[in-house]
């Protein structure tokens, strides 16, 4: 009876060490790079500077922040866009690194940015960046 136990165990071990590497190169297949992803920040809100300080952190996160600006017209909440994936899969990874929950999809293809983010009026209450890295807005 003990060999018996041996093999299961042994079975058991094998397995989890398969279904462990398969997970790690599931993640390693669908991570994508940040610095791949090209970024446009916009100050939706009126607030002086906000739009560069959020340049700066999502440098130091990583990503390519190709140009912040202002936003043409005021937006009362912040949004990510993603310009590229109709599955929002770059706008999810921003978002994410950003704390914003709000995430839209306008796919453009003439576009240069892969990811435009668009801060709004609500955006100390939406973005949690402070809270996590000590950010000061």
């Amino acid at each position: 009876m003990g060999k018996r136990f041996l093999k299961f165990y042994l079975f058991l071990f094998i397995l989890s060490g398969c279904a462990l590497f398969g997970l790690l190169l599931y993640s390693s297949i669908t991570r994508v790079d940040r610095s791949a992803i090209k970024i446009e920040v916009l100050n939706g809100c009126g607030e002086r500077g906000l739009a560069r300080r959020i340049t700066e952190y999502l440098r130091e996160e990583g990503f390519d922040v190709v140009e912040f600006g202002n936003a043409s017209e005021p937006y009362l909440k912040t949004v990510v866009i993603d310009r590229r994936s109709k599955e929002k899969k770059f706008a999810k990874i921003v978002a994410d690194a950003l704390g914003s929950p709000i995430l839209l999809e306008d796919v453009d293809s003439s576009s240069i940015y892969d990811v435009v983010v668009i801060l709004g009026k609500d955006h100390k209450r939406v973005l949690r960046i402070k809270e996590r890295r000590g950010f000061v807005f």
